[in-house]
């Protein structure tokens, strides 16, 4: 456990065109009490203030680009390409960590030799419904996707062999994790 204590946790957002969701993201990233993080913002060429949301919090991201890219997993294996820590976990634009201690709690109680780390998932719906989603065994995934990528640190070693296969539009999640 005491090699995973201090591990570097990177977290990346993708976005496009996200730039009235996207604040509320990074201030949650932001706001993580984790001191060994590291923050990336992939932008696929947004055109709608998106940059500038970015731009305000400068100083509180490591690494963004914005350059036009083949779609969501495209840039989500940008972001991977980028990522220069122990683990990675996307949250993208829209989404966030439901308090500011997350990363600290997950990381002060890692199994040693773990490669991929999932917790449950609130979807929150824009009428002010919430969801709770319970991360399922992974013995079932092959019936459905045990949980959310915003719920999921992966070693970024195993993520860089794997990549998002960009031959499936809404699959290459599935396919990445269970593949």
């Amino acid at each position: 456990m005491a090699s995973t204590k201090k591990a570097k946790v990177t977290i990346v957002t993708v976005v496009f065109n996200g730039g009235d969701r996207l604040e509320n993201t990074i201030e949650s990233i932001v706001r993580q009490t984790y001191a060994n993080k590291e923050y990336i913002i992939v932008d696929g060429g947004s055109t709608d203030g998106t940059l500038d949301v970015i731009k305000k919090y400068d100083d509180d991201i490591d690494k963004w680009i914005s350059e036009k890219d083949a779609g969501l997993y495209d840039a989500m294996n940008k972001g991977i390409d980028l990522a220069t820590g122990d683990w990675v976990i996307f949250m993208n634009c829209d989404d966030w960590f439901c308090n500011d201690t997350v990363i600290k709690k997950v990381f002060a109680s890692v199994e040693e030799g773990a490669d991929f780390i999932c917790g449950d998932v609130i979807y929150r719906m824009e009428d002010g419904r919430e969801f709770y989603d319970k991360c399922r065994p992974l013995d079932e995934m092959w019936k459905r996707i045990s949980f959310s990528h915003q719920s999921l640190f992966s070693k970024t070693s195993i993520a860089r062999k794997k990549k998002f296969d960009l031959r499936y539009d809404i699959v290459a999640d599935y396919n990445f994790y269970y593949g």
